[in-house]
């Protein structure tokens, strides 16, 4: 190329420009004909290994949910029908024996629940999630990228009139920690793809992930409580179902998103801190009668915790690298897109998300409910992971972490509820990260040193 001739140079920018383009766009209309054409979930041979997904009642224990839901028929399978599941969160998706109304909306969203599932009550006033989930996702995509990422998705929805949300208003107080944070990455990294990269080590195989799970499973006791599904059809990485009967089940994406060195720290998140909060908030005298002992929400508390859990495998490691990344890349969207529209927010956050796939999948997150995305506003729920985790680290020093992980409950019940003495500890679980309580709080000190918490007043 004739480094004197702009016009040459600009063409062949212009071409750049137009290949990536196209090769970011192919592989979305390939999905979309794969995804229309066939039935891509799966799950788990029960015969895999030996070990049984679906075990009888009759091998748990007496703690172990036994005498509280009956299974159902043999001839119903609610856990492999996963045609039509599409879940944009990674928190978890469904649990009927919830009764605050932070749970009701503020589920993993499907477009179509699995088949015999039956939907928890609506909370009156708000909005599910599952009817926030636009239905011409899929279209609206393709038109942005075909168009260079331009324009603002026109989405529809399956009910019309304004939606009703908990965190109606976005949360200011911690921006200028959740820049902080993210800045401090790109600087010391580059780009978050290098430091996703460098940090997370390789991607891990399906066979390989599927025996990470079994193995963490076992190591908890909870084998049989817990069944492990890969399905095409889930935009999260990873996500939680709690059926009425008290089984669960792990819902992981493909193609796998996991890493070598960090997929100890998602196992912590769901199944340490989420299945095990909720395992043993069954067995408490609080259990469906929250109203009695007055127990406030506790969705704040539990995806901060989530999230700090995530991050002790890096905090205790050799590289020191405890960056509450996901939590202020959550955190800063949600406010940026109270103030832009969809696409000045995907401009925007491409100083901190590089891959356009995922900086729209970001960018859908935080504009849920919209459906003129051109228009300022938005979700602000993915603000509690910051939130919950900064409340958290800034009371380390007198938090009895072990009694936190007893129940579904926040700071502040904890410390009542502790002093009541009602926290009941027969048959329980404790995540493993747990048992060195002192390397525990040393994990928490080196988040709270890497992400500038203690600069906080």
């Amino acid at each position: 190329m004739d480094a004197s001739n702009p016009s040459s140079s600009r063409k062949e920018d212009s071409c750049s420009r137009q290949s990536r383009l196209e090769a970011t766009v192919r592989p979305l209309r390939e999905r979309k004909d794969s995804c229309n054409g066939d039935n891509s979930s799966t799950s788990i041979s029960p015969e895999k290994k030996g070990r049984k997904l679906t075990a009888p009642q009759s091998t748990r224990s007496k703690s172990e949910f036994s005498k509280l839901k009956p299974q159902p028929p043999a001839s119903q399978n609610p856990y492999t029908d996963f045609n039509d599941l599409e879940v944009i969160d990674s928190m978890e998706i469904v649990d009927p024996e919830d009764e605050e109304p932070q749970c009701e909306i503020d589920k993993e969203e499907m477009t179509q629940a699995p088949q015999n599932f039956k939907s928890p009550k609506k909370k009156k006033g708000y909005t599910a999630l599952s009817e926030m989930v636009p239905l011409n996702l899929e279209e609206e995509r393709l038109k942005f990228f075909e168009r260079g990422f331009k324009g603002n998705p026109q989405f529809e929805y399956s009910t019309s009139g304004v939606f009703k949300q908990q965190f109606d208003k976005p949360h200011t107080k911690y921006m200028k920690v959740a820049k902080m944070i993210l800045n401090q990455c790109i600087s010391e990294y580059g780009t978050d793809e290098i430091y996703l990269e460098k940090t997370g080590g390789r991607l891990i195989t399906k066979e390989e992930t599927e025996k990470y799970f079994e193995n963490y499973i076992n190591e908890h006791g909870l084998d049989g409580l817990l069944d492990i599904v890969f399905s095409e059809k889930t935009v999260a990485p990873t996500s939680v179902i709690h059926e009425p009967n008290g089984k669960s089940r792990v819902v992981i994406s493909l193609p796998i998103a996991y890493r070598e060195n960090t997929i100890m720290g998602v196992m912590h998140h769901e199944i340490g801190t989420h299945y095990v909060r909720k395992y043993n908030d069954r067995l408490q005298p609080w259990f469906k009668n929250r109203k009695k002992y007055e127990l406030k929400p506790y969705l704040i508390i539990e995806e901060g915790l989530a999230a700090l859990n995530q991050t002790l495998v890096p905090a205790l490691g050799s590289r020191k690298t405890p960056y509450l990344w996901n939590a202020a890349l959550h955190y800063y969207s949600c406010y940026m897109s109270s103030i832009l529209g969809f696409e000045a927010l995907f401009n925007e956050l491409e100083k901190y998300i590089k891959n356009p796939i995922k900086r729209w999948k970001e960018c859908v997150r935080v504009k849920r409910g919209i459906a003129d995305t051109s228009q300022s506003g938005g979700m602000y729920k993915d603000q509690v992971y910051l939130r919950g985790a900064i409340e958290i680290l800034k009371k380390r020093k007198k938090l009895d972490f072990i009694l936190l992980h007893s129940g579904k409950i926040n700071v502040k019940d904890l410390q009542r509820l502790t002093k009541m003495g009602v926290i009941r500890q027969d048959g329980w679980k404790l995540p493993t990260f747990l048992k060195d309580l002192e390397q525990y709080k040393a994990g928490l000190n080196y988040i709270a040193e890497a992400n500038f918490i203690d600069t906080l007043k």
